[in-house]
């Protein structure tokens, strides 16, 4: 939480786009909600992680194989349900 600011302006530099954290629910199946880091214009959602360092070079090192992904993609893919996404971010 400490550092969520920092990941934020980050994310939206390299998004080129507002992040807006916002809570969302699906239009019709009411228990598809989800309190999300960043919405981006085009509807995707972004979840932002700032792990502890062991967990940041598990991430570097091993990248969409690392424990945290496979950790946190679960998360995210809640995420696409409300907002109907395509597909979400996970950023670290």
């Amino acid at each position: 939480v400490e550092f969520e600011p920092i990941a934020r302006a980050a994310a939206e530099e390299h998004f080129n786009d507002l992040l807006l954290p916002v809570c969302v629910e699906h239009d019709d199946e009411l228990l598809f909600r989800a309190s999300l880091d960043g919405l981006l214009a085009d509807g995707c959602p972004v979840e932002l992680k700032c792990p502890g360092r062991d967990v940041w070079a598990d991430v570097w090192l091993n990248g969409i194989a690392s424990e945290a992904v496979a950790t946190y993609r679960p998360q995210v893919h809640w995420q696409m349900l409300p907002t109907a996404a395509p597909h979400g971010w996970l950023c670290f």
